[in-house]
């Protein structure tokens, strides 16, 4: 009993983690204009965002987006990860980029 307590409590957890991704939406905005719009839960896909003043490569996979590679001096937003919930984003400062999940 204990045992299949423990187990609904860990599936439960990751689904709090990463499941609900349906209907979430991914919003890539440079200087606030947007670049891309593209449902969370799509297929795996790799875009370019290019900007005056270099590149990203975003990446969708598995119900999260990041940014692979940049060639911004700093690639903070490469190091920031995978997000999936509505509200987190991903910010390339010298790019101007944002990287949003949206309801």
């Amino acid at each position: 009993m204990i045992g299949a307590l423990v187990l609904f409590s860990f599936a439960f957890s990751l689904f709090l983690i990463r499941g609900g991704n349906e209907g979430h939406t991914v919003v890539v905005t440079v200087e606030g204009e947007v670049q891309k719009e593209v449902p969370l839960d799509s297929e795996e896909q790799i875009f370019r965002i290019d900007t005056p003043n270099g590149y990203n490569m975003v990446h969708l996979k598995d119900g999260t987006v990041f940014v692979g590679t940049a060639d911004c001096p700093d690639r903070l937003c490469v190091k920031q990860g995978r997000i999936s919930r509505p509200g987190e984003t991903i910010i390339c400062l010298p790019h101007k980029l944002i990287v949003e999940v949206k309801e």
